[in-house]
Formats: structure tokens, C-alpha cells, sequence
């Protein structure tokens, strides 16, 4: 019987000190294994020597403790509560409000930030006791004596500040990362594929991406100015583009034909992390 187990969403790119071919040699995706390796190697920290964008929850038989961590800008979303001695989580808030036994109160301090700034702060939800879980951190439930502890195990504090580095080499540097983790997430096995808003970030995005065929999806109001933008900058890129107008949820529009295309794509989506 396993004594530690694990449930994953994401993907795992790499893990610092573990070497990728020894899962490949025994058949397993490095996403499968390469999360228990760390953390049967690092304890709790182990998030930190992990690459990708995921959360995990990590289940120890032996220790009775449950541990949750996430990637370091938390691009999967976590909710969590701690009510009448039990630890809920899910990746939507729904998820836990269907525990009959959670209280359904409205956060009036969350209601009226919304209300204010179009948007709620920190880690706060519309529903009082569920927090959303912060970015780049580690929470331990150990279930022996109850408790909960939550902490971060990176921060932008980390990043070494370096006053010596000219602006153009730290720019070049910038762009040369940048470039790395596209081409990391564009040249797998999958067929990839990018939102394009029209924006800087995604044209950027897209002006990395060598790999051809390329889809791009835009979502909006036929010729609004993000559509406008993405169809002009996909037609210049040469990807095969796509849009979805919100009014019409069914599938995706061909931006050329304005005809229906099958909403089941097999292409792997872009989100480069460094």
C-alpha cells in the first residue's frame, strides 16, 4: 500500500534536481511523478523546486497530513475553508458550498469591495470563511492534532536585486527567457494554440511561437477591437484563427468564414511560465 498519493491539476514543466528520463525510461509523464519525487525529497517546501503551472494535494498515510500547494502566480485557482474541524477545498467556490454542513453567509466587507472597485482584494470570496488560496504557497492540515498552517513558500522578495545589471542586458535577458518558455510549451507533441486578444501580451506570444500549424481563439463581439485586432494579426502571423462570440457560447466562429467549427480542438493553449 502507498504511503503518500496525490491529486494534481496542471502541468509539471520541470523539477530542479530530478532528472526527466528516468520517468520517460518507466513510462511515466513527469507530470505523474515528478511532484511526489520532490516532495518525498524537500517535505512540504517541495512546490518551490517545481517548474509549471498546477495546484496539488498531497495525501500522507503515514503522517496523517494533507498538504496543498500551488505554482508561484497560482494560474489554477483554489479555494479552501476550515469549518467544525474539517478542511474543504475546491477550484470553485461551489464546490465547497455543497457541503450541507458549511454556512452559507454573504461577506459584506467582500460585497462591498466589489462593489467599489470591481473587484475583490486579497483572498477574500463573497461567501465568509472561504478564502482563496494565495499564490505561491504551501498549506499543511495535519490531522492528528487539527490544525491548519498556511505560508508562503516563494515571493517577488526572492528575486535578487541586482542595481549592477545594465537596462539592456536586463531586457535582452528578459526577452531571452521569455522566448525559452514559449518555445518550451510550443514544441511538445501537442498542436499549440494562443488566446489572441490583439493585445501586446498575446501578439508578443504569438511573434515567439515558430511552430506551424498554430490556432489562435479570440473571444468577442464580431469587430470589436479585440476581434478586429486579433483577425489583422493572425492573417499576418499565418495561424488558423477562430473566435467566439459570448452571445453564442455553442462554438467556435472560423474568422474567415464566419462558419461553425467543431469546439473540441486538440491544441495545448499557452500560459509561459519562466
Amino acid at each position: 500500500m502507498r504511503s503518500v498519493a496525490r491529486v494534481m491539476a496542471g502541468e509539471v514543466y520541470a523539477a530542479d534536481g530530478l532528472d526527466e528520463s528516468q520517468f520517460i525510461q518507466q513510462g511515466w509523464e513527469i507530470d505523474d511523478q515528478a511532484a511526489l519525487a520532490m516532495y518525498a525529497r524537500k517535505g512540504i517546501s517541495f512546490a518551490r523546486w517545481l517548474n509549471g503551472s498546477f495546484v496539488i494535494a498531497v495525501w500522507g498515510r503515514v503522517n496523517r497530513r494533507v498538504v496543498l500547494a500551488n505554482d508561484r502566480f497560482g494560474l489554477y485557482r483554489l479555494y479552501y475553508a476550515f469549518h467544525e474541524r474539517r478542511l474543504i477545498f475546491a477550484p470553485e467556490v461551489k464546490g465547497i458550498l455543497c457541503d450541507p454542513e458549511f454556512p452559507r453567509q454573504l461577506d459584506l466587507t467582500a460585497l462591498a469591495e466589489y462593489i467599489r472597485f470591481q473587484h475583490l482584494l486579497g483572498d477574500r470570496t463573497f461567501f465568509e470563511g472561504i478564502s482563496l488560496f494565495p499564490s505561491a504557497s504551501t498549506l499543511t492540515f495535519d490531522l492528528q492534532s487539527v490544525q491548519v498552517s498556511l505560508c508562503p513558500y516563494w515571493t517577488y522578495q526572492d528575486i535578487p536585486y541586482r542595481p549592477d545589471v545594465p537596462f539592456e542586458e536586463a531586457f535582452a535577458e528578459t526577452g531571452r527567457l521569455l522566448k525559452r518558455a514559449v518555445r518550451r510549451l510550443s514544441e511538445d507533441e501537442y498542436r499549440p494554440g494562443i488566446y489572441l486578444s490583439g493585445g501586446l501580451d498575446s501578439r508578443t506570444i504569438l511573434g515567439m511561437v515558430v511552430r506551424r500549424p498554430l490556432s489562435t481563439i479570440t473571444y468577442g463581439v464580431w469587430n470589436c477591437r479585440d476581434v478586429v485586432y486579433a483577425r489583422r494579426i493572425a492573417g499576418k502571423a499565418g495561424s488558423n484563427h477562430y473566435w467566439c462570440d459570448p452571445r453564442m457560447a455553442s462554438g467556435l466562429k472560423s474568422a474567415s468564414t464566419c462558419t461553425w467549427s467543431l469546439p473540441r480542438v486538440s491544441i495545448a493553449l499557452l500560459t509561459p511560465t519562466a
